[in-house]
């Protein structure tokens, strides 16, 4: 795959679902996550047109969304040297990139209500049956599991998301076996990097709001484009580690040469 030489920060042509190379990889690097966010020339235009965009009611969350695994595969392309600028003219194309992991996170968060409101209709029941007393530890020690279990889930539906928005299909993203592949290989990187990205997301939280508010409407969608990076570097060692590629199914692309 290549880029259109006058503008390094377009998006990659559409690829008919090639598989881009993966880069060779020695390990994380939890700062990259941050730090190249600002190394695009037009990094301020980019954040502030998504931050714009994530004010659209529901819609124009999915297409940030779109947009970070749009910069996530550029940065696969690009062997994690640079991610595309945010470009209006492809907001079909990051719509359709977002609409699929965020359908299975719909169904994902669904199905986990349906078993917590079971679970606790159960623990209900159960201490009507042998008492009020008995009844509510019950409810609060699965009330303690779920919160116990809960990171774990969040953890489990990343790679359902990612698979999803790669291969823009539904059905990838509930590929339970290459998710399982990938939590076992990764496990480590993927907790330390949310750990990252939560403690760097108050510290960006707390100088946005020390920057008269202003900055801290950009702080969402820095955090996105780290999130785009987490994602590369993840895969990237997965990949390393013997795990199975995703085929990348590529959005049709307007146009290539538009900076923004």
């Amino acid at each position: 795959m290549s880029f259109d030489p006058a503008n390094p920060y377009s998006s990659p042509p559409s690829a008919g679902g090639m598989q881009p190379p993966p880069a060779p990889v020695i390990g994380m690097d939890y700062m990259r996550m941050i730090t190249y966010v600002f190394d695009n020339p037009n990094w301020f235009m980019n954040l502030l047109l998504a931050a714009l965009c994530s004010l659209i009611p529901v819609i124009g969350k999915i297409v940030v969304m779109g947009y970070l695994y749009e910069a996530t595969i550029t940065l696969m392309t690009a062997g994690g040297s640079r991610y595309p600028d945010f470009n209006f003219s492809r907001f079909g194309d990051y719509l359709m990139r977002g609409l699929w992991p965020f359908l299975v996170s719909l169904v994902f968060v669904l199905a986990l209500l349906v078993v917590v409101g079971v679970a606790l209709l159960g623990a209900g029941a159960v201490g009507t049956a042998i008492g009020e007393d008995a009844g509510k530890a019950l409810s609060g020690f699965v009330i303690l599991i779920i919160a116990i279990i809960s990171p774990v889930l969040a953890l489990f539906l990343l790679p359902m998301l990612f698979r999803s928005a790669l291969t823009l299909e539904f059905a990838e993203g509930f590929n339970v076996e290459w998710a399982k592949s990938f939590i076992a290989k990764v496990w480590l990187e993927m907790l330390l990097g949310f750990l990252f990205l939560y403690v760097a997301s108050m510290v960006l939280g707390t100088v946005g709001l020390l920057a008269c508010c202003v900055g801290i409407f950009l702080v969402g969608p820095v955090l996105s484009l780290a999130y785009a990076n987490l994602m590369f570097q993840l895969y990237s060692i997965f990949l390393s580690r013997g795990g199975a590629p995703v085929p990348i199914r590529m959005v049709a692309q307007t146009t290539l040469n538009s900076p923004m």
